[in-house]
């Protein structure tokens, strides 16, 4: 995997875990764009972009 781009799987708390599996984090750390491939998983996804 690129060393530039950080990746992490976070687990809800209790009150959620019930409606949500997990959190999906991905972090561009470099200064260039890159390009990336998101693959299905069969579940309804929900993204947020700042």
């Amino acid at each position: 995997m690129d060393n530039d781009l950080e990746y992490k799987i976070v687990k809800p708390d209790q009150p959620l875990s019930d409606f949500v599996e997990s959190f999906w984090f991905l972090q561009n750390q470099s200064d260039r764009d890159k390009e990336t491939t998101g693959l299905p998983d069969g579940l309804i996804d929900v993204m947020l972009f700042k």
